[in-house]
Order: C-alpha cells, then structure tokens, then sequence
C-alpha cells in the first residue's frame, strides 16, 4: 500500500508541477515536467493519457526559440508517441510522428538518429502489414550503423528486416538477418533480453523450414537466458519461440504448457502485440489437442485485439488457426468465411507462406463440400507450390499427406491462381 501511496503521490506531483508550469508559461519546465509524466503514464499502460502529456509537451516546446536543444526534444518527444500510439492502433499518427522525427534529424545532419528512426520506420510497416516497405526502410537503417559505425543500430536493423523478411515468408533470408542480430549483439554485449527476443524469432523461422532441431537448441538456448535474466518479457520470448517450434511439430500439449500461464503476466508485461501471439499460440494448440470450445474465444480475442491495435502482420494467420478451429467444432461454413479472409488478408500484406497455409485450409474445407475434389485439389495444389518456393517443408508434407487421405494425390485438376 505504501508503494502505491507514493507512486500515486510522485504522479500528482508531476501533474500538479507540469499544470503549473503550463499555465504559467514556464515552457522549458513544462515540456520536461510533460514529458516525465507521459513516461510514467505509459509504465502503467495508460496510453491515452501518455499521449496527451506528450503533445502538451510537444506544445510547450513550439513555444521555445528554435535551437538544436528544443530540436533533438522535439525529435525524442516524437518516439516517445510513437511508443504510446503503437496499442491504440493508432497508425496513421505514428507514422506522422515518425516523418516529422526523420525531417528534423536531417536538419540536425544527425545521422544516428536518421538510422534509428528508419529502423523504427521498419518496425512499423511490419506492424501494418507492409513488409516490402519495412524492408526498404530496415536496409536504410543497416546502411546508417554502418556508417556511423553503431553496432546496437545494426542488431535492431537487422531484427526488423528479419521479421520483414519471415512475415514476406522469405525464411531463408529471414534466418540470415536474425542470425546477424544474435552476432551483433554478442559482438556490443548488448543487453541478453534483446538476445532471447532475436533467438524466439529464429526458433520460428527454423520451424517453418522444418529445421526441428537446430530449432529447439535455439529455443532452449533463449529458455537459459530468460531463466538467467529472470524477466517476465524475457521468459515471454523465450516461451513463445518454444511454443511456436511444439505447434509446428505438433507436440500442442507441450506448446500448451509454454504459453498457458501468459495471461497472468499481463499486469507486469507492457507489450500487447507479444500478449497477442501469446493468446494465439495457445488457442491454436488447444484446438489441435481437441479444447476446441477454449480455443475457439482465445483465437477471436486475440483477432480483435490485433485489429484494435492497428496489428496487420500475421492476421491472415490468426484468421487461419481460428478458421481451422471452427473446422474442428463442425463450423465449415464459419470455417469457410475465414479460410477466404484469410487468403486474401494475406495477399494484402505480401505474406507468401500464411497464403500457403490459407490456401491448405481452404483445400480441406472445399473437400469436405464436395465429393468431386476439384476444387479441393487446386488449392493443396497451390499451396505446395507457395510452401515449397518458401521452404516450408512442414507444410508441403502436411499438404500431401491430406491429400492422400482424401484421395485426391491422384486427381487431376488446374493450380488455382
């Protein structure tokens, strides 16, 4: 209670100071008092108000004479919204934001900056769902900590242009990048819970190219540091490149068991999109170990909450697992209307091996409606085809041994397009 108490205490200082120095048009002290205030507003994932104390702030600076101190305020101020837009799905301003922080680092000739807003530009055109452009932004980015020399810079820029190129279904390229960002790291002694996050993102790669064994070394691995770090982020991480690598090798009780425990987390985790693939994850093992009326509400939640927060990437995906959940509950006509929301969200955002996993959903569903198979075949068809241009080896062999037991190895029928 006392904790509280004075945390509730420290929080009404601020406000008080930073109202005061406002209203009495002390601008350099109200832009830092605003801006101590949104800080703290954001740890206790009170976005909305972060973000009024970060605008009042940025007001409060428009009314300083100009100078590379008021400037290089504005630019922070700017991530800072970023930061506390990002759950309220709030894209548009975000990239704003990240314009106006890219312009004025420019007029700084700041080049550290310029990089670290470009690898910032790249995380967010993942967010939405564009990852040709994260990638052009990521390379940017690259090019900056190369240039001024910044080994952190080069880890973060190589993170994103991984989770670009995986979210592209581009694994192979994806593996290289993240694999830079685990070297780069070791290289700064950067910080090891950046380590668990790029070692998560590995495990998935592998997983997707049916690399099951380097795959859960690597998840060990980050399990090890999260242990040690003794982070709920870090185990977060950790648990969910396990789990990830268990769905795709089908051990849904063992992936269960790495993520189940997640929602109890929430309070002390400040990171919605991770809480989102949490919720995935886990209702997407339940409905394969048969808890399909559990798995049912947590993969809706975690599609509802992805799209409140503006979270395009992997959408397709969620919508997937959901579909397939419905299929198992006796819902085709559910699992139906997801499978083609699916195929096409996953068009929209360029995600080649969630169209493959799509287009395997729909080749189920279609064989289960008609007896003929035609319809089923094509798409099997084309999913091989995407899967295996992709790697996914996992999925082409899933594919093909649906296939076999529907009857349809042998049909012949037209790659739908």
């Amino acid at each position: 209670m006392s904790s509280s108490r004075g945390r509730a205490a420290g929080s009404a200082s601020s406000s008080t100071g930073s109202h005061h120095a406002f209203a009495g048009e002390v601008w350099d002290r109200a832009a830092g008092y605003l801006r101590a205030a949104g800080a703290k507003a954001a740890a206790r994932s009170a976005y909305r108000e972060a973000v009024t104390c970060f605008e009042r702030a940025l007001s409060a600076l428009g009314h300083l004479p100009e100078s590379r101190d008021t400037l290089e305020q504005r630019l922070e101020l700017r991530l800072d919204l970023r930061r506390a837009l990002l759950p309220l799905g709030a894209s548009a301003r975000i990239l704003e934001h990240l314009r106006d922080a890219e312009a004025v680092a420019e007029s700084l000739g700041d080049g550290r900056r310029a990089g670290r807003i470009a690898a910032y530009m790249a995380n967010h055109f993942w967010w939405v769902g564009a990852p040709g452009r994260a990638i052009e932004a990521g390379e940017r980015a690259l090019t900056s900590a190369g240039g001024v020399g910044d080994v952190t810079l080069e880890a973060t820029a190589s993170f994103y242009l991984g989770q670009a190129y995986c979210a592209q279904g581009s694994y192979a390229l994806a593996l290289d990048f993240l694999r830079k960002a685990v070297h780069a790291v070791a290289r700064n002694g950067q910080p090891r819970p950046a380590v668990v996050l790029f070692l998560s993102w590995l495990a998935r790669c592998l997983a997707e190219r049916g690399e099951f064994a380097e795959g859960m070394a690597v998840a060990e691995e980050a399990a090890r540091m999260a242990e040690a770090i003794d982070r709920p982020a870090s185990r977060l991480a950790a648990d969910q490149g396990r789990a990830f690598l268990r769905v795709r090798c089908g051990e849904f009780a063992l992936a269960i068991a790495d993520v189940g425990g997640h929602r109890a987390l929430r309070p002390v985790i400040n990171l919605p999109p991770q809480l989102v693939l949490s919720d995935s994850l886990l209702g997407y093992a339940c409905a394969r170990a048969g808890r399909v009326s559990e798995a049912i509400p947590t993969l809706e939640q975690a599609m509802n909450q992805a799209a409140a927060m503006g979270l395009m990437v992997e959408q397709a995906l969620r919508a997937t697992w959901l579909g397939e959940a419905y299929l198992l509950a006796g819902r085709i006509d559910d699992a139906g209307r997801l499978a083609r929301s699916a195929l096409a969200a996953a068009r929209t955002h360029e995600e080649r091996g969630n169209e493959a996993y799509a287009l395997r959903l729909l080749g189920e569903i279609e064989a289960r409606r008609d007896p003929s198979g035609r319809d089923a075949f094509a798409h099997y068809q084309r999913a091989i085809v995407l899967a295996g241009e992709s790697g996914m080896r996992p999925l082409v062999g899933q594919c093909h041994r649906e296939m076999a037991s529907l009857g349809l190895e042998g049909h012949a029928g037209t790659i739908a397009g």
